[in-house]
């Protein structure tokens, strides 16, 4: 069994578990530190799940991943899960509100995720993003495409994949911020102006 003993997927191996009749913080023995476990994480075999500090199983364990979002303007922390069949998403106490059936789920905004198209819609060329609420509710209808790194919560804009592999940028609501016609789209960020701007490049290597 392996596990955490924070909210961070980093595994790292649980030894031994001593149990102490009264409360200290830290816990030294022949020159070894034992820190006081708080729960989170754990791994057995090649599945993942939740623990609380008594090992008490919060989430069973039976995802391939569990991890937590990084959004700098969340409201609550969300945690997501992943299975053979695609990305769900937890609250803030481990309750699932987006079964584990999307392609992808990037925080987007308030309570809205951006998600790619359901797996059991997918087919090998076929990429579609939408916008969902915590509920599940479809607030955006699917758009051809897909996000390639994440998505960038704090300028709430991405560059994105269009058909035939072209690149384009969408902001969080999936507005097109710049249409997806360019083989590639770097990224530059000027941290003083606190701008950011874009260089293009077409299928002829012209920049712009």
């Amino acid at each position: 069994i392996t596990g955490n003993t924070g909210d961070s997927p980093d595994y790292s191996c649980i030894r031994c578990i001593v149990k102490l009749e009264q409360e200290i913080s830290v816990l030294v023995i022949d020159n070894r530190k034992y820190e006081k476990y708080e729960g989170g994480y754990i791994k057995a075999g090649n599945r993942c799940g939740v623990v609380d500090e008594n090992l008490n199983i919060i989430v069973p364990i039976m995802y391939n991943n569990i991890g937590s979002f990084d959004a700098h303007e969340m409201d609550e922390t969300y945690y997501y899960m992943t299975t053979d069949e695609g990305m769900g998403l937890m609250d803030s106490e481990f309750q699932i509100i987006l079964p584990p059936i999307y392609r992808c789920i990037y925080y987007a905004s308030g309570d809205k995720f951006i998600v790619g198209n359901p797996s059991y819609e997918k087919t090998p060329d076929e990429w579609k993003i939408g916008i969902v609420d915590r509920n599940g509710n479809l607030v955006h209808e699917y758009i051809d495409g897909w996000i390639n790194d994440g998505f960038m919560n704090d300028v709430k804009q991405s560059v994105y994949y269009g058909n035939e592999y072209n690149q384009g940028v969408i902001d969080s609501d999936l507005n097109i911020i710049i249409e997806p016609i360019y083989k590639y789209i770097a990224v530059f960020e000027l941290e003083e102006q606190k701008d950011r701007f874009y260089v293009v490049e077409n299928e002829k290597k012209e920049f712009a």
